[in-house]
Formats: structure tokens, C-alpha cells, sequence
């Protein structure tokens, strides 16, 4: 229903109710052109901003996910180079204790 309409509604029953209030005009309950387009206008940049919420949100809420995901794979990656670092640190032992065993061979020979 309109504004103009349901405005249109009211007039009527308070013409009905209060018959004596010869005062009332429909112009004191109509609304003017431009305040009905200015109220039509105020609605539809609402609507707009309430599209451009939902889009936001939806925005928010998939960088979230990605920056999630990220991290997750960083921790992942930051564990396995911790595990290879200490495999490095174990092969870097295996090699001291296989030459100092070749060197002490070859020294008592």
C-alpha cells in the first residue's frame, strides 16, 4: 500500500470520526510530490546500503577464511621446517661421527 494511500485512509476515517473538525484537509495529511520522492529515495539508498552490508559481510567473512587457511598452512610449514632443520642437525652429527671413525682408522693404520 502507498503512502499516499494509506494517508488517503486516514483522512477518511478522521473526516468520519470528527466530523465537527471541519479544519482537516486532505492536504494536511497528504503528502507533497517531493517529500513522497524524497522518502522513496531516502528508501532506496537504504536498500542499497543494506546490499552493500550483506556484500561486506560476505567479503569479511571469505577473507577470514582465506587468512585462516593461511595460517594454517603456515603453521604446517613452519613445523616441517623445524623437522627438517633437526634431521639437518642429525645428518650434520652422522657425518662428524663417520669421519672421526675414517680418520681414526686411517691414523692407526
Amino acid at each position: 500500500m502507498c503512502v499516499c494511500d494509506l494517508v488517503t485512509v486516514v483522512y477518511f476515517l478522521l473526516s468520519l470520526l470528527l466530523p465537527e473538525k471541519s479544519l482537516w484537509t486532505k492536504r494536511d495529511f497528504l503528502l507533497s510530490d517531493t517529500t513522497e520522492g524524497q522518502y522513496l529515495q531516502a528508501e532506496d539508498r537504504g536498500n542499497k546500503l543494506k546490499q552493500l552490508l550483506v556484500k561486506a559481510k560476505k567479503d569479511l567473512a571469505e577473507a577470514r577464511h582465506v587468512e585462516t587457511e593461511q595460517r594454517t598452512a603456515n603453521a604446517q610449514l613452519r613445523a616441517q621446517l623445524e623437522m627438517l632443520t633437526q634431521q639437518g642437525e642429525e645428518h650434520k652429527v652422522s657425518l662428524v661421527v663417520c669421519f672421526s671413525v675414517n680418520n681414526g682408522e686411517n691414523m692407526g693404520a
